[in-house]
């Protein structure tokens, strides 16, 4: 990762598990980074945060079809596929994470998956199984806008972004909105079909034991 730091370049590794989430060293000043809040937890640089910035999961084609000019980076190790999904192959915590953790919130399952949403104020988790219980899309309040959660059918990963419309549906693999604005391929569009930059929060596809172990005071989506 090469992120800026004050306008100079940093460049960061691994450094550890903390309270079963991952930290982040970077090289030039040795702080430990949080990886999910950006807050540097201890060195030279303490108190301070990188700009936050959102990773959708995605597939080249998904990619490609958003951002045509995008470069595309190929590489020679060869593809392992899996049969069974990630969820289903890591079933549980290991020992090492395990012993990290001061404590655990079993308000959802440990191992479940679901997107985390953020802001300075509040966060909210969406579990996987309620959005698909909605037939994979489900608008709701955050933050006091109106929110739009839904399984990106590219990824299979959860996605959110924030809309004025109150009404959302599936048409194919697009989602039509009620004030004509849609998203197809990933990407935005106004009732004109224009091409529009889309607002989104603060989001992390995540394990529930990650997500609350970095915001305890987290809220769970309830339909």
């Amino acid at each position: 990762m090469t992120p800026s730091i004050d306008g100079k370049v940093h460049h960061f590794e691994w450094a550890g598990l903390d309270n079963g989430v991952s930290l982040l060293r970077d090289f030039e000043t040795e702080t430990i980074w949080h990886h999910i809040t950006g807050e540097a937890l201890a060195g030279p640089l303490q108190g301070e945060r990188l700009s936050m910035y959102n990773l959708l999961q995605t597939t080249v084609e998904g990619a490609l079809a958003a951002y045509p000019d995008l470069a595309v980076a190929i590489s020679d190790r060869p593809i392992v596929r899996h049969e069974k999904s990630l969820i289903d192959r890591v079933p549980g915590l290991g020992g090492m994470i395990r012993r990290t953790m001061a404590r655990e919130d079993d308000r959802r399952p440990q191992m479940e998956i679901g997107l985390g949403v953020w802001n300075d104020d509040e966060q909210r988790y969406y579990p996987m199984d309620e959005v698909r219980e909605a037939d994979g899309l489900l608008i709701d309040e955050f933050g006091g806008k109106r929110i739009v959660v839904y399984v990106d059918p590219r990824s299979s990963a959860l996605a959110s972004l924030f809309t004025d419309a109150e009404i959302a549906e599936w048409n194919g693999k697009a989602i039509q909105f009620s004030d004509g604005s849609s998203i197809r391929e990933g990407a935005l569009y106004d009732e004109s079909g224009e091409r529009v930059n889309a607002e989104r929060p603060r989001q992390l596809f995540t394990r529930w034991y990650g997500f609350a172990l970095t915001f305890p005071n987290t809220t769970i989506y309830q339909p």
